[in-house]
């Protein structure tokens, strides 16, 4: 229930503000055309794959899976896992009405798109902060003191792909939490030491995976439709 909190405050200060159904608006909002389709079902797979043949990753034999059938079907399924991840995941729909529902546009407008997005992923990832010290497993056994600070930083990258992905949508929450839940379902699988094999250490994987989400934060922020708004900052 607690995954719900961010979406919550973004309720209940919306109604305060009277744009709760703007609020809402962005459950249902689909207005995004084939380049926002492809923003989020391509760059972050394509670039944690990239990393994945670069830094000499190997799949892990799974009863016999020939490994270029292994690559061929186990990065796009995560796009398509992602949407289930997005449904069935408190994260994805507990979160986003906080974060890009109701706190990105009033920071875009105060701050620009940069110091705004990196600003929510700080948020962000402090909002995980007690199940980050309290359950080791969440880490995957890391210690706390590598992991939140290369959380912090992968989580900020995060938030920079989030905020292109939801201004190439249009503004749109229900775009926002097909990313997030993509997000999760490809977390699950990058640099996994039981899928992949290879020389590096766990601390490594979670910082390869962070270089592969700015990677994509990087190449989408170039992304912009001609009549997107520019915020002001």
């Amino acid at each position: 229930m607690g995954s719900f909190g961010p979406g919550i405050a973004g309720a209940i200060l919306s109604a305060r503000e009277g744009r709760l159904r703007e609020w809402l608006s962005g459950f249902a909002r689909w207005r995004m055309g084939w380049k926002g389709v492809a923003a989020i079902a391509l760059p972050l797979p394509l670039s944690v794959l990239a990393l994945t043949l670069a830094l000499g990753y190997a799949p892990v034999p799974q009863d016999g899976v020939p490994s270029a059938l292994f690559f061929a079907t186990i990065f796009p399924a995560v796009v398509f896992n992602g949407v289930a991840t997005a449904i069935m995941g408190a994260g994805p729909l507990g979160e986003e009405g906080g974060w890009r529902g109701y706190l990105l546009p009033r920071l875009l407008d105060r701050m620009g798109e940069i110091p705004a997005s990196l600003l929510i992923g700080v948020i962000w990832s402090a909002w995980h902060l007690p199940v980050m010290a309290m359950v080791p497993e969440w880490r995957d056994g890391l210690s706390f003191a590598f992991y939140l600070p290369a959380y912090t930083v992968t989580v900020m990258g995060l938030s920079m792909l989030m905020t292109r992905i939801w201004l190439l949508a249009r503004r749109s929450t229900l775009a926002a939490i097909w990313m997030h839940g993509l997000i999760n379902a490809l977390g699950n699988i990058a640099f996994n030491a039981k899928l992949w094999g290879g020389d590096w250490s766990s601390e490594a994987n979670l910082l390869h995976f962070t270089a592969a989400i700015w990677l994509a934060a990087i190449v989408l922020h170039f992304v912009r439709p001609r009549d997107e708004k520019q915020p002001v900052g």
